[in-house]
């Protein structure tokens, strides 16, 4: 016989003869222990988590109407607000500069205009 079919042979017998050996008896596990205790009364809080977001009842969104930097804050953040309350001044550099060139245009359409 070569070498190889030597080997199956003696593992396959192997496997054969290992196969007659005294069949198994199922032998049941032990009853497992229990404990015993004793109830306890006492009070219990109850708790409660929710995952969510909240949010103030209202909300005011503050959007500038016009550009410019601020020059002054006239409030404190978190605190109250009233209506018609003065928020933010912001520079006037810009917009009286504006109104000087409106104003230096009109007296030139007046001029010609005569």
């Amino acid at each position: 016989m070569k070498p190889l079919a030597q080997f199956f042979f003696m593992v396959s017998m192997g496997m054969l003869l290992a196969g007659c050996g005294e069949e198994n008896q199922f032998v049941p596990p032990p009853p497992p222990e229990v404990g015993v205790q004793s109830p306890l009364i006492k009070t219990a809080t109850v708790y409660s988590e929710y995952a969510g977001r909240t949010s103030g009842s209202a909300r005011v969104e503050i959007r500038a109407r016009v550009t410019g930097f601020l020059k002054e804050t006239h409030f404190n953040a978190g605190n109250f607000v009233k209506e018609g309350q003065l928020l933010f001044t912001i520079e006037p550099e810009q917009f009286e500069a504006a109104v000087s060139t409106a104003e230096g245009n009109l007296a030139k359409a007046k001029e010609i205009l005569r």
